[in-house]
């Protein structure tokens, strides 16, 4: 029988079926696995700042990543076990979180079941977490990073039920083989779905209920307890808001629901030339240089298409080579010579771009009052799509990847090297360390990525002007 790690044991609490898919099928379960290689990477690091906070203790004293293992098939690494003068021991699990979630109650509680039945006697419990409100010096200063916060009662507390859930994992982990039809999380929302829900359940390719925009767990199990499994299905005494009334109507008509009125009287507001804006940021758990936060989005790249009232578009991006203040400094240096000071600032999802524009402004004040006046002439393009052009094909997303395959299927982020914001980030550190023909091929990547972001909207804000053609 595999042994029952803590990363399993988490499985387990989400969908006991993956945990068993990923131990006895292994090669089934990677095919829906994505590894989310950054967290792993900022858990590591988080991890390496702690070890100052123990400098007044030597070994024996202190172990990092302590191997543990008990009889009954627990096996894991406890982050720090901090031995006591009374020979009991002080538990700390290190978390990358700015704050101190539910699971990480359950994760910590795992650590000292398996401490204490590993024969160690376990006094105090605790979560180490990154410090949100921490502003990073020259070099970044441990003691200020992270924070201890004792989480014994809550762990406690927990204790039974946790105990009865890790006998519950084991069993099923001794299973030859279980029922593959359906798994746990077929009555849960998107957000709550496990990596392998596809492969255990029957939905419909599309119009699923599942995709219904803001459904809640309750409707959702409303609806799967009629055996109402398509959008078109639902019937008219089910109680809808009116974006999900919208969405219904599409599916059941197959037509998108435009109103082309507000439409015509947001794109009225605009003024040429019209600039479509992207960023692109990276963040981490350990602030990469002075004067920013933990996970504070640092933009490294900018695309900017420039559309002009006679027709003409002309494209301008940089992309910064270097980690560093100055290298941010040049990415702004390079947006505020491309945008004028006439034009609106056409954007999708406008906060994002709005909150980089004000952190820039305070890192570089006298670039403020440009990234001000950028900020008052910023129009976002989303909300046409979230207010006045519903189509059940965009599967109750207004994602910018769910709109333009419906509206300009010409266009496909799907053959680019670089297909998503987190992949961006995670190529420009590569980047950073790359020499040759391999730095510029991931720069010529990253390139193609930004741009078609704001082309894009070009396309899109083309596309609905034709509505009334």
């Amino acid at each position: 029988m595999p042994d029952l790690t803590k990363t399993d044991f988490m499985l387990y609490l989400q969908c006991p079926k993956s945990l068993w898919l990923k131990n006895h099928k292994p090669e089934v379960y990677r095919n829906y696995k994505k590894l989310d290689h950054s967290l792993r990477t900022d858990g590591y690091e988080v991890e390496t700042y702690t070890q100052p906070l123990f400098l007044g203790n030597t070994s024996p004293q202190v172990c990092f990543q302590c191997p543990l293992r008990t009889d009954e098939g627990m096996s894991t690494y406890v982050d720090v076990l901090e031995k006591n003068h009374d020979g009991t021991y002080n538990l700390y699990e290190v978390k990358s979180s700015t704050n101190i979630k539910d699971n990480h109650i359950k994760d910590a509680c795992f650590q000292t079941i398996a401490s204490e039945d590993s024969g160690l006697s376990v006094r105090n419990v605790f979560i180490i977490h990154v410090n949100a409100n921490y502003v990073r010096g020259a070099t970044v200063d441990p003691h200020q990073l992270l924070q201890k916060v004792c989480v014994t009662r809550k762990v406690r507390n927990c204790e039974a039920e946790t105990r009865a859930e890790i006998v519950g994992a084991l069993t099923l982990l001794s299973e030859d083989a279980i029922d593959e039809r359906g798994c746990e999380c077929y009555g849960k929302t998107r957000s709550n779905h496990c990596d392998a829900f596809k492969h255990f359940n029957c939905i419909p390719q599309e119009n699923s209920v599942w995709e219904l925009t803001r459904i809640s767990e309750s409707k959702l199990r409303i609806l799967l307890n009629q055996d109402i499994k398509r959008l078109e299905s639902i019937p008219q005494d089910i109680t809808l808001n009116a974006k999900q009334s919208a969405q219904v109507h599409s599916a059941r008509t197959g037509e998108p629901i435009v109103q082309k009125e507000p439409i015509a009287d947001m794109l009225n507001t605009l003024v040429f030339p019209l600039y479509f804006l992207d960023y692109e940021t990276a963040s981490s758990a350990v602030p990469k240089m002075p004067d920013t936060k933990p996970w504070q989005h640092i933009p490294f790249q900018f695309s900017l298409h420039i559309l002009h009232e006679n027709g003409s578009l002309e494209h301008k991006d940089y992309l910064s080579k270097t980690l560093t203040l100055c290298g941010v400094k040049d990415v702004l240096h390079a947006l505020c010579d491309s945008v004028g000071s006439v034009g609106s600032v056409i954007v999708w999802h406008a906060q994002f771009e709005k909150s980089r524009n004000c952190e820039m402004g305070k890192l570089f004040p006298e670039y403020r009052d440009h990234l001000e006046d950028i900020n008052r002439r910023i129009f976002d393009l989303e909300d046409i799509f979230k207010e006045a052009y519903i189509d059940a094909r965009f599967c109750g997303s207004t994602s910018i990847k769910k709109v333009l395959p419906v509206m300009c299927p010409h266009l496909s982020y799907e053959n680019l090297e670089v297909q998503d914001g987190m992949q961006a980030m995670e190529q420009w550190f590569v980047m950073l360390n790359a020499t040759g023909s391999n730095r510029l091929a991931i720069r010529n990547a990253l390139l193609e990525y930004c741009e078609l972001d704001t082309y894009a909207m070009v396309k899109l804000y083309c596309a609905l002007l034709n509505l009334e053609k």
